[in-house]
């Protein structure tokens, strides 16, 4: 039987080396940028010299040491990649702006028109009137009849309506209307319509007409409401009838009003009629 005092001093023992061991622990944390290479370092020396037995301690050692720095590197890095991601939209959204600016720039050299940029309020997004309106009006001399376009110079419609600070306008999406457009290529005249179903297509050709898939129509002349030149949609399909020499010319326009929200409205034309 081992007297009371051994008992005792074993305890006390026990007590120091668990000391010793936790200051060991807090000494690591605080001093890891010292101790860790150490260790790694030591640890590598005995693997090299005792090769395949001591692998999977070395492994696990190292990621023992270097588990506390990771997670803090992750954190910076999710921090870092949230700030990147927010400088981003925002380049995003100034680019865009300062694209509409310069488009407005360059038409304005290149046509000597004298264009205002606008937002759009609203877009009849069923298509059943093709409405739209825009956040400037009559106070920034804005008048009915008033052709209104995006940066690429696609036609989206013309203004009927203008009050101090709005304006209501129809697109090229309103049912029943008719443009006068030009094929680019051969120079074909023709009619584009929408119909009841929303569909888009070519009216009123010349017999044996040149027009093919692909080819981009603008408008033409022959519109009262419009300017000459602006680009309204492109060939998407041609669909020949068995039963007769003619073609159906299904058109997709080059407006995306799905991602349209800044215009430019054509301060220098007003149709007489209107």
């Amino acid at each position: 039987m081992l007297n009371k005092q051994t008992v005792l001093l074993r305890w006390i023992a026990r007590i120091i080396l668990l000391l010793f061991c936790l200051l060991l622990i807090k000494g690591y944390f605080f001093h890891q940028t010292f101790i860790a290479p150490a260790i790694v370092s030591v640890v590598n020396g005995i693997y090299y010299n005792l090769k395949s037995p001591w692998l999977n301690l070395n492994l696990w050692i190292n990621d023992l040491v270097h588990f506390n720095s990771l997670r803090k590197n992750l954190k910076m890095l999710e921090e870092e990649n949230l700030r990147l991601s927010n400088q981003l939209l925002e380049l995003y959204r100034l680019r865009k702006e300062n694209e509409v600016l310069t488009a407005a720039l360059r038409l304005k050299k290149e046509k000597l028109w004298r264009l205002l940029p606008a937002e759009i309020i609203f877009l009849d997004p069923t298509g059943l009137n093709g409405s739209f309106w825009i956040n400037k009006g009559s106070s920034d001399g804005l008048k009915k009849g008033m052709n209104v376009i995006t940066k690429d110079k696609v036609l989206l419609g013309y203004l009927t309506q203008c009050y101090p600070n709005y304006c209501q306008g129809y697109s090229i999406y309103r049912p029943n209307l008719k443009i006068g457009v030009k094929d680019i290529r051969s120079e074909t005249l023709a009619v584009a319509k929408r119909d009841f179903k929303g569909v888009f297509y070519l009216d009123l050709l010349p017999p044996k007409a040149d027009i093919r898939r692909g080819d981009i129509l603008i408008t033409s002349s022959e519109n009262s409401l419009l300017l000459n030149n602006l680009l309204v949609a492109k060939v998407s399909q041609v669909i020949s009838h068995k039963s007769s020499l003619e073609k159906k010319y299904i058109l997709e326009p080059l407006l995306n009003k799905n991602k349209l929200t800044s215009v430019l409205v054509i301060l220098n034309f007003v149709p007489h009629n209107e």
